[in-house]
């Protein structure tokens, strides 16, 4: 009876998923010498080693013509794993906490700067606000809210939108998030409504105004009771519109952060 030879393991660079494009750090200066023992640790820094196989081979080839997958080789896969328990609806989410921190720490590795954290120690409540400098003209912001073809790209599944007051803003979320447009001032505001569940109605504004030579971002959902702990919608625009703030700037070239989930309601 004739065995199937067993499959190699997948190449995790050709995944997907998250990838940091890294500089050269120490790590890739390490001689064998100097490779920790096997071990959990080594296990950490084994994107290291490929790493460093992989510049070996684009060194090369210095003479001739290095293709796309080569230099694909030269970045990080990183992937996390974390079991939720169920919580109460309104807590933050932790999915939406985690891909706004791998976009953080890709920007940071990048030295690309603007990162966005979550604030803690100022409890949401009543209304969810955020605050972003965006790299870029107001004209090319506004345009990230309302072409559809941009918005799938940060926030929509298939987003469809009629731009003018009383026309439609859909997301593709099957029920969910904006329907329509309330006040349209193009590349100076934007409010929709937002369903969202068994809730009662809500509104996002989003106002765009200059700073520095680039755009400031204002984004209030309102329409929550007083008492309301908005804190996942604050951490779920927050994740949003850094990846809106990614695709602005630095184009194409951007893929957002892969999440793998079995179940939105417990993260």
């Amino acid at each position: 009876m004739d065995v199937a030879p067993p499959k190699a393991p997948p190449n995790p660079f050709n995944s997907p998923s998250f990838v940091i494009q890294n500089r050269r750090t120490s790590h890739d200066r390490q001689t064998r010498n100097d490779r920790p023992h096997r071990g959990p640790t080594s296990a950490r820094l084994s994107g290291v080693y490929r790493r460093q196989r992989a510049r070996a081979m684009v060194r090369r080839k210095s003479r001739r013509l290095v293709r796309e997958k080569d230099l694909r080789l030269l970045g990080t896969l990183l992937k996390l794993e974390q079991h939720v328990p169920r919580r109460p609806k309104s807590d933050c989410s932790v999915g939406d906490f985690w891909l706004l921190s791998f976009e953080n720490l890709r920007r940071h590795v990048e030295d690309s700067g603007g990162i966005v954290r979550c604030d803690y120690g100022a409890p949401a409540r009543g209304t969810a606000s955020v605050v972003v400098d965006i790299d870029a003209p107001r004209e090319r912001v506004f345009a990230a809210l309302t072409e559809p073809s941009q918005i799938d790209r940060w926030i929509g599944k298939g987003a469809s939108i009629d731009l003018e007051v009383g026309g439609k803003r859909d997301y593709g979320w099957e029920g969910e998030g904006p329907v329509k447009i309330l006040e349209l001032v193009p590349n100076e505001k934007l409010s929709h409504d937002w369903k969202h569940g068994d809730e009662p109605e809500s509104i996002v504004t989003w106002t765009l105004e200059d700073s520095g030579g680039g755009t400031r971002l204002h984004l209030v959902h309102s329409g929550f009771g007083d008492d309301r702990d908005t804190e996942d919608f604050r951490t779920g625009w927050l994740k949003h519109i850094i990846w809106m703030k990614s695709t602005i700037e630095k184009g194409e070239a951007w893929s957002a952060p892969e999440l793998v989930s079995a179940d939105w309601d417990e993260l």
